[in-house]
Order: structure tokens, then C-alpha cells, then sequence
């Protein structure tokens, strides 16, 4: 008949009162020595493994956390921009309101629609130069305004 291949043999030394306390917890149990050791030590192990998985998931729900508190600050960062470029924006549409309104005002009543048509053409046509490999929307737009 050919031998059964034994597992790895754990020997360890407790002391005396560990060793007695140990025994009273096998006959407690009713399991020999071997049987208490073996589900201590995998109970132990249990323990561990389970920690380290806790771990784990503390440290990932920690980055998580802290990259959502990034987003948050960048997208607020985001709004706060757009809401200056929104108020910058006004701000020139206010001031060039104005100045159109100075202009054709003090402009001589009988030239002035010539004259700001003329302006018009010559601005859109400037833009358009300036944008040469711009944004193809904007070209289009003045486009169309050159030709009505």
C-alpha cells in the first residue's frame, strides 16, 4: 500500500501556564491538541486576510472620496470662470453699445447708415483675415454677414 503524503509539520513551545490553559480548552471542545491548533491558526489566518481586505477598502474608499472632493473643486473652479468670462463678455457688449451709440448720434444723419455698413465690411473682413485657420463656424458667420 503506498504512503498517504503527509502535510508540513508546525511545531511551536508554549509556556507551562499557556500549555495548560490550552488543554483544558481541548477537553472543553472535546478535540485533541492537533484539531484546536489547526482551526485556531486558521481562524488567525481568517482574521488577517479579512483586515487586509478591510484595509484595502478603507485606503481605496479614502481616494475615492478625495478625488470626488477634486472634481467638486475643479468644477467649481469651472463655473467661477465661466461666470467671469460671461460678466467680461457683457461688459464688452455694454461698452461697444455705447460707443456705437456715441458714434451714431454724432454722426451726420444722412451718411451715418452708409458709413456704418461700411465699417461692418471692413471689420467682419479683418476678423475673417485674422482667423486663418480658426474656428470654421466663426468664417461661415462672417460670411454670410459679408454677403447680405
Amino acid at each position: 500500500m503506498a504512503r498517504q503524503k503527509q502535510t508540513p509539520q508546525i511545531i511551536t513551545r508554549l509556556a507551562a501556564g499557556e500549555t495548560a490553559r490550552f488543554f483544558e480548552l481541548c477537553s472543553a471542545q472535546g478535540k485533541n491538541h492537533a484539531e484546536l491548533a489547526r482551526q485556531a491558526i486558521r481562524e488567525m489566518l481568517a482574521r488577517e486576510e479579512s483586515g487586509i481586505e478591510a484595509e484595502v477598502r478603507d485606503r481605496l474608499a479614502e481616494e475615492v472620496t478625495q478625488l470626488q472632493d477634486l472634481v467638486k473643486a475643479l468644477l467649481l473652479q469651472q463655473k467661477k470662470t465661466e461666470n467671469r468670462m460671461a460678466a467680461l463678455i457683457a461688459r464688452n457688449n455694454i461698452d461697444i453699445g455705447i460707443v456705437y451709440q456715441l458714434l451714431w448720434f454724432r454722426a451726420d444723419r444722412e451718411t451715418r447708415e452708409k458709413m456704418f455698413q461700411e465699417a461692418r465690411v471692413h471689420a467682419i473682413k479683418r476678423a475673417s483675415q485674422k482667423l486663418k485657420e480658426g474656428d470654421l463656424e466663426v468664417k461661415e458667420m462672417m460670411k454670410d454677414a459679408l454677403s447680405s
